[in-house]
């Protein structure tokens, strides 16, 4: 779990009673590191060995807690978007999925998931099921996003973040209905058009011209 005190995170784990850990949201130590995120080979800022020892103990083996500063970010593929930038993401910055489409697979299981399995930016409710598929332009609130194209899911879906264990939903129903190019969809990926901030509660307006 994590949540945010004034000028700290505050990280628990949910069933290990090891102690919180505080931290800033930048690092401290500036120890530049190399990272790798799939074909990506860019440098990374290493937090301090607090942090890092505790996820050491919380994950159960060696790891470290790294930040990426702007000047390394990596850049979208340009087949879906030009001089768009994301971080340690898959490959785009902000991804939405509406509480129907999430209403409508949970019909089809027989037990429901939440939301955060899907590790998404932005929830909406109200519409239809999979109204974000075919949305182009949108804005939240005073911010502008473009709509990339459908996300494809991997097996990280199939595990219980409470518990670590793996089974075979939401991939194993979501290919019976959503699957694209021998790949399962769930979600919208977007880019931002510049940069601000949205808000809880904003509403949302769909397929915007500029």
């Amino acid at each position: 779990m994590v949540e945010i005190n004034n000028d700290l995170l505050t990280i628990k784990h949910k069933q290990n009673k090891i102690s919180s850990l505080n931290i800033r949201p930048l690092p401290y130590d500036d120890e530049a590191i190399n990272v790798q995120i799939w074909q990506d080979n860019i440098t990374a800022l290493k937090y301090n060995s607090d942090a890092n020892d505790w996820f050491t103990e919380a994950i159960g083996f060696k790891c470290f807690l790294v930040y990426m500063p702007d000047s390394t970010k990596r850049k979208v593929d340009p087949k879906y978007a030009n001089n768009k930038m994301v971080g340690f993401a898959d490959s785009h910055p902000f991804l939405i999925i509406g509480e129907e489409s999430l209403n409508d697979l949970n019909k089809r299981l027989e037990k429901q998931l939440p939301m955060s399995r899907f590790r998404t930016n932005f929830v909406f409710n109200s519409g239809n099921p999979f109204d974000e598929d075919n949305w182009k332009t949108i804005k939240i609130g005073n911010m502008v996003f473009h709509s990339t194209k459908p996300c494809p899911r991997c097996v990280i879906t199939t595990i219980d973040q409470n518990t670590g264990v793996k089974g075979k939903e939401p991939l194993k129903t979501l290919a019976a209905f959503r699957q694209q190019d021998n790949k399962v969809m769930f979600g919208m990926n977007l880019v931002a058009e510049g940069t601000g901030k949205v808000n809880v509660g904003d509403e949302i307006t769909i397929n915007i011209t500029n």
